[in-house]
């Protein structure tokens, strides 16, 4: 659908400059303080589909910051999906016909690719293997049954940030185990070539002290602490599709929880060190 078809449905609001505010004193970059509070506000749907946000010159005036800073933060919510940018009409929140798939959650190397990083993987291992009990349990399966294998390093900038081990079942995903996953995205395969969309994630993280095994793999020093990452994914019709478990290097990864009403998000944020 054409965007020209949607004018009579755009709307720009009359906002409370109250809900555009950001506290200077965190520490973070003030293009992603910017970029929080306008994620928070589309998450808790004060900015709907539609909603044209204020103009860059409104937006630095209520954050009391320069227009350069206001459009990194927009940069990165266009970069996100979250938003859109268009000559003409301004900076608004997209429909779901332009925002791809309704709830698509993105894999690592699509949301860092997004954010300009260069993303590849080093394959330890890709096999069919028979399920055990604990993941029998874990992802509903029935005895005896297969599951696709996948073991890699994540890789960003060049440098190793994850260690990562992926479980999906074989008779939803037949023939995946001959893909290379050194440089294609997991989830993005799952979806084109299998029709599953990832939309729910739950995961539980605790902090760690790596082992040699680890560090070795990751690059780092015996004894650094980590954090492991174990999690499960649904797809649309709430099916168990992916179980995995990966050890993140804490050098490189940051993890930054928001809680906004009942709604709860989870980002990783790759350092450039």
């Amino acid at each position: 659908m054409e965007i020209s078809n949607k004018k009579d449905v755009m709307k720009k609001k009359n906002y409370d400059k109250s809900l555009f505010y950001i506290d200077k004193n965190i520490g973070l970059p003030l293009y992603e303080l910017i970029a929080q509070n306008l994620r928070d506000l589309i998450l808790a749907n004060v900015i709907i589909s539609g909603d044209i946000l204020p103009s860059e010159s409104e937006l630095s005036n209520y954050y009391q910051v320069n227009r350069l800073t206001v459009r990194q933060a927009i940069n990165k919510l266009i970069n996100e999906d979250l938003l859109i940018s268009k000559q003409g009409l301004g900076t608004y929140r997209p429909f779901d016909q332009e925002n791809g798939p309704k709830g698509r959650i993105l894999g690592l190397s699509e949301r860092m690719k997004k954010a300009g990083y260069d993303v590849s993987s080093r394959v330890l291992t890709n096999k069919i293997i028979k399920a055990s009990f604990d993941l029998i349990k874990v992802m509903n399966l029935p005895h005896s049954h297969l599951l696709f294998y996948l073991s890699r390093v994540r890789i960003i900038n060049g440098k190793p940030c994850k260690l990562e081990t992926v479980h999906l079942p074989c008779d939803r995903f037949p023939g995946i185990e001959k893909k290379d996953f050194s440089n294609q995205s997991l989830y993005k395969v799952m979806e084109e070539e299998y029709g599953c969309l990832v939309i729910t994630k739950e995961e539980f993280l605790e902090p760690i002290k790596l082992l040699k095994h680890e560090t070795d793999l990751l690059g780092v020093k015996a004894g650094t602490v980590g954090m492991f990452q174990e999690g499960i994914s649904y797809d649309i019709s709430n099916n168990i599709v992916e179980h995995v478990r990966a050890y993140a290097c804490g050098e490189y990864a940051r993890f930054h929880f928001r809680t906004l009403e009942r709604n709860y998000t989870f980002d990783t944020l790759i350092s450039s060190k």
